[in-house]
């Protein structure tokens, strides 16, 4: 005896929720008494049981999404100007490989750590509107590093993005260690 299962995600007043659908299968070799069936199905109806559970984590599933898509765009840049000039290693030289290695790294230095900190808070019930807020920062200065470090000459974007990447996780870090203190 086993039970399949069926995921699907929806919106229900703007709150992502799973549902989750149990379709009891029994095979008689998996039975080993009537007994056990007769409480499996008191427990698990025939008919299909559905159960909704809400999502948790929605600010840092939501940044954690943005930025697994965002880092495979920036991946993508990469190996497709190594191929390009069939460059496996290293920038070989290259301008615009180099920005683009440069962009896709330092993403990948930064964002993990800012995600640790959003996902921590987010678990310790910390204020969700600055967490919002936190998010969006982190979001919006990782797009604008990425596109000032990709132009051939880094300006503002880039300073403006990276600044608020600090901010975000800056501000993530003292709520952290706010939630510290004792009392």
């Amino acid at each position: 005896m086993f039970a399949e299962f069926e995921c699907r995600w929806r919106l229900n007043s703007g709150v992502a929720l799973l549902t989750v659908q149990a379709m009891l299968t029994l095979t008689s070799s998996h039975l080993p008494s009537m007994l056990s069936m007769t409480t499996l199905a008191a427990a698990l109806p025939a008919t299909s049981a559905l159960v909704q559970l809400p999502l948790l984590l929605p600010v840092t599933l939501s940044t954690a999404v943005f930025s697994a898509i965002f880092q495979l765009v920036l991946t993508t840049l990469v190996i497709r100007r190594r191929m390009r000039l069939r460059i496996s290693l290293l920038d070989g030289g290259d301008a615009l490989l180099t920005r683009r290695i440069r962009a896709h790294a330092n993403f990948t230095e930064t964002v993990p750590i800012a995600l640790l900190l959003m996902l921590l808070l987010e678990l310790a019930s910390w204020n969700s509107a600055l967490l919002t807020g936190c998010a969006a920062l982190l979001i919006g200065g990782r797009l604008l590093h990425a596109i000032g470090l990709l132009q051939p000459t880094p300006g503002l974007a880039r300073r403006v993005g990276m600044l608020c990447t600090m901010t975000s996780v800056l501000l993530m870090g003292l709520a952290g260690a706010w939630l510290l203190l004792p009392g």
